[in-house]
């Protein structure tokens, strides 16, 4: 190079021959990197159209298992509403059953089968179960060695239902059961394969008799239509076959039930389960992709010829590359001179900068005084990053400034932020920054595996509003919180994370639970409340009724204080003659002392017959209780009678039923049991009888015991009033003499009778006059009674309303 070219001319030449160097270089290499990258990027495609291919396929699987699993609940939840299985082997049936696999037919008796006493021969309960759910459904009956349909919503090729087909014993299916496992997987039912579950179900003896099957079919239109419609920009084709090699499914109609090995490229295909394979198909040259979906046994191809992949992108690389080379070529020299000379510079240190910022550090710094782009550019990346660190600081200080529980997590649900008070709500300790990066499963519910809520929310892009959840702390506690997530989104729209702030309910819910408490105590005093104001009520008429029936009786009282002085006075005019009767008595207490002799002489001789009346008495009486204790004993040896007799009665009954278990091998013993609850029953009645005849003897003996007992305590009242009347005779001997005296006396004291009678006359008056008092006071007390029965009502209405 001349040495008087300058430098600059020499760097843009050295940079120009550089520049149409690195052209024809890098577009030799271009197009030969293009066709690898066009040949890679096809086996890409075609990789990734089949890992789809195969997700989507294993999403159906579990999804249509889930549908699965939850037809068999409705079955058997259906099932068990109808009652209990159990076989009737003496109501059996000729049919002609045929083996599903190899369609043999064959004769056999089949018992009948029913369930809550109605035979399961129709199919009400399968169909019922395919209106609820949409799944096949079949109920088997267990012969020797099958699985014979009795029940089922599953139609042959020609439309009929498959009732009378079995699955033999070589079956899976039939091993599983019959081990008492439920058989869950692909199997294949009349004349496809399906999803399906079997389950076992044992009958009232605790016998495998019947087994529910539900299932799904694999190859729906939903699956079909997946397959075939599978391609890359509408380009190639996706097929399926299973490992006999039969073709299930291809884009091509004609192709479906083929064999794989038949065809020109099948043993290149056989010979890959999982990966890429070529192979030439009609003449082309086709890149393919295999998986391999074991739960179905699908073997999923995703394919692709070489002039669908490459000719016309070959064409645009060479156009394409040819006018580059140009274009590069010419914007070479401009481009070296402007970079050479101004921009170099400058641009590395806004790279550094920019790298700087990018690091985290917004407190880096970039020099530029120029007026030119470079220099708008620069002060509009320092503006930019003045912008974003006063946005991220404002972000980050709203979440540093919330005093609610709240979190931050990424799109793989691992934890960027949490506060202090959301630690606190799950009783974790330690800073917030150490769960920072941790899963949120783990962190809220110790397993990384759990799906949140969170995680649903960025999948759909959905807020989630109030959700009540029930989170266990990690020292045991239980909080109740109230949840609000929502999917976060950068400006483009793109899911970046998620956030969940909550609002704890704990003490609310406490609160709940004690006012419900608090108004279950108040209902329960309102009803004894309730019951209290009926007392009061009751008692309050029941008072008011005793005291107008006193206000009478003070009525009365006084009525018969007034009767009473008039008869008072009617007294003292009797008394009077008391006194001219006291002489004439006088002269017959003679005659009285001479008959008490006499009396008392007859008295002596009552008293001795009245003790030998008490002696015979008082033998009766311990006869009587003697004969009490022996019926109450045999009272009690009844009652042991009637026991042995109700348990003999339950045995019997125990033993018809264990009989009935047994078939035919228990009908003698049935009609044994059978005879030995009808002699219990006998012994039963025959016992109640006797007892009622006990129990009558038992009453005729008390009676008479108590009677006995009545018999000598007044003999001996009359023993004793016998010699009370003997000493009471020779008393009246003794007194008679004094008689006479006392006679005398009479009269004096008749006439201190008659002026203690005008007291007592005084004393009447002074009574009527308090009588009338009492009956007015009565006549307010009852007032005041009714008064107290009409409140009591009162809070008997309000205590009503209360309860209301």
């Amino acid at each position: 190079m001349p040495k008087a070219l300058s430098f600059n001319t020499k760097l843009l030449l050295s940079t120009i021959g550089v520049v149409i160097v690195s052209i024809i270089i890098l577009t030799s290499v271009n197009l030969w990197q293009s066709n690898q990258s066009l040949t890679n990027l096809g086996l890409s495609t075609i990789g990734a159209v089949g890992d789809t291919l195969y997700r989507d396929i294993e999403i159906q699987h579990q999804l249509t298992q889930e549908k699965v699993h939850a037809d068999l609940a409705t079955l058997e939840r259906e099932l068990s509403n109808i009652g209990l299985l159990f076989i009737n082997k003496r109501q059996a049936q000729t049919m002609t059953i045929v083996n599903q696999v190899t369609q043999a037919q064959e004769t056999a008796e089949v018992p009948s089968m029913f369930v809550g006493g109605n035979r399961i021969d129709d199919h009400h309960l399968v169909d019922r179960v395919q209106q609820m759910a949409g799944g096949t459904a079949t109920v088997f009956q267990v012969l020797p060695g099958k699985l014979l349909r009795i029940s089922t919503n599953v139609r042959k090729t020609n439309g009929d239902r498959a009732v009378g087909t079995y699955i033999p014993e070589s079956s899976p299916v039939y091993q599983a059961v019959m081990r008492g496992e439920t058989y869950l997987g692909r199997a294949f039912v009349v004349n496809a394969w399906y999803v399906t579950a079997y389950k076992p179900i044992k009958d009232i003896q605790g016998e495998i008799a019947a087994v529910l099957y539900v299932g799904r079919p694999i190859m729906n239109p939903q699956n079909r239509k997946l397959i075939i419609e599978a391609s890359m920009g509408g380009k190639g084709q996706a097929f399926v076959y299973n490992t006999q090699g039969e073709i299930l499914l291809h884009p091509d109609e004609s192709m479906v039930g083929k064999r794989i090995e038949d065809q020109s490229f099948g043993d290149r295909l056989l010979s890959v389960t999982n990966g890429y394979v070529d192979y030439d198909s009609e003449g082309q040259h086709t890149l393919a992709y295999a998986r391999y979906f074991e739960p179905w046994d699908w073997n999923i191809v995703v394919g692709i010829t070489d002039d669908d992949l490459l000719s016309k992108a070959r064409q645009r690389i060479y156009i394409v590359s040819a006018v580059a080379a140009t274009a590069l070529l010419g914007l070479a020299a401009l481009l070296a001179m402007g970079v050479v000379r101004t921009v170099a510079k400058p641009l590395h240190r806004l790279e550094a900068y920019t790298r700087e910022v990018a690091t985290g550090n917004f407190n880096a710094t970039i020099d530029y005084s120029g007026r030119d782009a470079i220099g708008e550019t620069i002060e509009a990346v320092r503006t930019m990053v003045a912008d974003m660190k006063h946005k991220l600081g404002y972000a980050r200080g709203i979440l540093d400034g919330m005093t609610t529980p709240c979190l931050v997590v990424d799109t793989s649900e691992r934890i960027t932020f949490i506060n202090k008070e959301c630690l606190a709500m799950l009783q974790l300790d330690g800073p917030p920054e150490r769960h920072h990066g941790e899963l949120m499963s783990q962190v809220f519910y110790n397993d990384p595996t759990r799906q949140t809520v969170v995680g649903k929310s960025m999948k759909t892009g959905e807020i989630t509003r109030n959700l009540d959840v029930q989170i266990k702390g990690h020292k045991g506690g239980l909080v109740h919180v109230l949840a609000n997530i929502a999917p976060l989104a950068d400006l483009d729209g793109k899911i970046i994370g998620g956030f969940c702030i909550y609002v704890d309910l704990t003490t609310i819910k406490e609160h709940e639970t004690q006012i419900h408490q608090q108004n279950e105590r108040i209902a329960q005093v309102a009803r004894e409340a309730d019951h209290i104001s009926e007392i009061v009520s009751s008692a309050a008429e029941e008072l008011s009724a005793q005291v107008e029936q006193a206000s009478r009786g003070s009525e009365i009282q006084s009525s018969r204080a007034g009767e009473t002085a008039t008869a008072m006075e009617q007294m003292n005019a009797s008394v009077l003659e008391v006194a001219k009767s006291a002489s004439n008595a006088a002269e017959s207490a003679d005659q009285a002392k001479e008959k008490a002799a006499a009396g008392e002489a007859k008295v002596r001789q009552v008293i001795a017959a009245i003790s030998e009346v008490d002696r015979q008495a008082a033998t009766l009486q311990q006869y009587m209780s003697e004969l009490g204790q022996r019926a109450d004993g045999i009272g009690q040896i009844i009652t042991v009678i009637e026991d042995i007799a109700d348990q003999t009665n339950l045995l019997a009954l125990n033993a018809a039923i264990e009989a009935a278990r047994a078939g035919d091998a228990g009908r003698g013993f049935a009609v044994v049991a059978d005879e030995v609850r009808k002699l219990a029953e006998k012994t039963m009645n025959a016992t109640k009888e006797v007892a009622s005849a006990i129990a009558s003897i038992q009453q005729g003996a008390s009676k008479s015991i108590e009677a006995t007992r009545s018999a000598t305590e007044a003999v001996g009242r009359s023993t004793r009033l016998a010699e009370e009347s003997g000493q009471a005779m020779h008393e009246i001997v003794r007194i008679a003499d004094a008689t006479a005296g006392q006679v005398q006396s009479i009269a004096t004291a008749s006439e201190e009778q008659s002026a203690a009678s005008e007291e007592i006359n005084h004393a009447v008056e002074e009574i009527n006059r308090i009588s009338a008092e009492t009956a007015d006071g009565m006549s307010q007390s009852a007032k005041a009674v009714s008064d107290l029965a009409k409140q009591a009502l009162e809070l008997k209405r309000l205590i009503e309303g209360l309860n209301e």
